[in-house]
């Protein structure tokens, strides 16, 4: 069941990570349901979903993973429709919970923390994740973006890069600065060839077990150089994205040109960078 809902996903050209919560929302539904009744579900039923909204209240899940949940059922409740197995919708948009959004930056490292891990990457003296930390940082991709990306859609000399099916299932060009290109020239000529598959690779970034680096490696990695950084909070892959972000309007680029390279589709996604940190905020707080 969940092997072809993943198929109808795919071929409905959404991103990993949809497919991925989707799948997750559907499947612990389906544990639930069978813990309930003692088998698997074949539809969905408005009173059944009415249960499982108490179920995941009374588990105490935050709005925006309950809204998940609803997310994947909604799709999932799609891909029965269309494939005859129900004939309407039992989950609506008024299924959702109003989830207040936080007045505050979603940045939370300063510049200087950002420079500090950095910079105990470099003395790492690992080529790959130094380029990839800069790509991160001075880029604002996500991390499966940066991760998909091949060598074929690299343009060094012009300074730009093509991301395809990236945030929103959209390309998008994003430009890249002189040391970013500069980090990414050294990387692939002094160590990219030294990886196992390196000449059957499409991909940038690789590792000696793949084709292609993994989430859970990179994550290992952040966390480990976090660590050595002695960082208050570890840094993540998704921490860059958001100090660009941040940084990038601190800089002088404007909304449109943020949300542009960072391949928001709302503005108001980006405008949310122009607010001030949380740690601002606690200080004028304690002049009160």
């Amino acid at each position: 069941m969940l092997c072809l809902f993943k198929q109808h996903l795919i071929s409905n050209e959404k991103s990993p990570n949809t497919i991925s919560s989707y799948l997750s929302s559907v499947k612990a539904f389906i544990g639930w349901f069978q813990d309930r009744f003692q088998k698997v579900p074949k539809q969905l039923f408005v009173e059944n979903v009415a249960d499982y909204k108490v179920f995941l209240q009374q588990r105490g899940v935050a709005p925006s993973t309950f809204n998940s949940h609803m997310a994947g059922l909604r799709s999932w409740n799609e891909y029965l429709i269309q494939t005859g197995k129900q004939d309407r919708f039992v989950i609506q948009k008024e299924d959702w919970k109003k989830v207040q959004h936080g007045y505050a930056s979603p940045a939370v490292h300063s510049e200087a923390d950002v420079q500090r891990f950095i910079q105990t990457v470099l003395e790492s003296k690992n080529k790959r994740d130094y380029a990839l930390v800069n790509l991160l940082a001075y880029t604002g991709l996500q991390i499966s973006e940066a991760l998909s990306l091949v060598i074929q859609d690299l343009y060094l000399e012009s300074q730009e890069l093509l991301v395809r099916d990236g945030k929103g299932n959209k390309s998008r060009t994003v430009f890249l600065s002189d040391k970013v290109v500069r980090l990414l020239r050294d990387y692939l000529k002094q160590e990219r060839s030294k990886y196992r598959l390196a000449e059957v690779s499409p991909y940038v970034f690789l590792s000696n077990r793949s084709q292609q680096l993994s989430r859970i490696t990179v994550f290992k990695s952040f966390s480990k150089y976090s660590k050595l950084a002695d960082m208050e909070l570890t840094i993540s892959p998704h921490d860059l994205r958001h100090f660009f972000c941040s940084n990038a309007l601190e800089k002088g680029l404007n909304v449109h040109e943020v949300a542009s390279i960072a391949g928001h589709s709302n503005i108001h996604t980006t405008l949310l960078y122009t607010n001030p940190s949380r740690k601002a905020m606690l200080a004028k707080l304690n002049l009160l």
